[in-house]
């Protein structure tokens, strides 16, 4: 997958869903991660195959006998998908993986959600403190950089790096200096990162890609008041409103 100049939805529980990516691509998303599935969960679905709406659907324990959609994709998203997992070991996030990589793009690893329910199973930006085990938070700038380093020399496609520590939330201001700092450790590598935190338009995401020198922005809190700011001067509210509706009747 090919990151450089490009515009992401970024990850967010109840926010990356199947009729979010689809609208957020048509207003010019180049690229829309899922949001955060947990391993044990996904290892557990059934993958169904739905004719009616021409999508592939992974269900939660019950299969067609009562499971509730777990994950819903298309052959047409394919290739601008990002699956996001969440897990805290290696063995089931690859169990986890061989479940939908035949249905996604790319795979992410979150190592950079703050969220209690994360931490206390030992995912998100609790791996951050397991350097063996990637989007990843800042805490301490140094620790970061060299972890990106890592990531970098493991053959990771991309880092994507969210400018606040794992104390911070939404009300504190990103710190877009250090995602430079993460930028300019893996110049040698090519590895390309994409910048995460306070880009609230299409003018911040041109805005941080010249602050620090990053491949790519993403950005998912902005999207969920207007899905169109991936497109310069966005939409009128009106039409929005029309193929917000419009999908949600074909795909909730």
């Amino acid at each position: 997958m090919d990151y450089d100049g490009k515009l992401i939805l970024a990850p967010m529980v109840r926010v990356g869903t199947y009729p979010m990516r689809l609208l957020t691509a048509g207003y010019g998303a180049d690229i829309v991660y899922s949001e955060e599935l947990v391993d044990k969960r996904v290892i557990a679905s059934v993958r169904r195959v739905n004719e009616a709406l021409g999508t592939v659907d992974f269900l939660d324990k019950g299969g067609e006998q009562g499971g509730r959609l777990m994950f819903r994709t298309s052959a047409s998203e394919r290739p601008r998908l990002v699956f996001q997992l969440g897990t805290a070991e290696a063995v089931g996030a690859l169990r986890a993986v061989s479940v939908v990589a035949g249905d996604v793009g790319a795979l992410d690893v979150n190592m950079g959600c703050p969220k209690q329910f994360s931490l206390q199973g030992g995912m998100g930006a609790a791996l951050l403190r397991k350097p063996e085990v990637a989007e990843v938070g800042l805490d301490d700038p140094r620790d970061t950089v060299e972890l990106a380093r890592r990531l970098g020399a493991c053959g990771v496609s991309a880092i994507a790096v969210h400018g606040r520590t794992t104390q911070q939330r939404p009300r504190d201001p990103a710190n877009w200096a250090h995602i430079r700092l993460v930028v300019d450790a893996l110049e040698s590598t090519r590895v390309p990162v994409i910048a995460n935190g306070d880009i609230m338009s299409y003018s911040d995401a041109q805005r941080v890609r010249q602050e620090t020198g990053c491949a790519a922005a993403m950005l998912a809190r902005a999207a969920m008041w207007n899905a169109s700011v991936f497109r310069p001067g966005g939409e009128p509210w009106a039409w929005m409103c029309m193929y917000v509706c419009m999908y949600v009747c074909m795909y909730v």
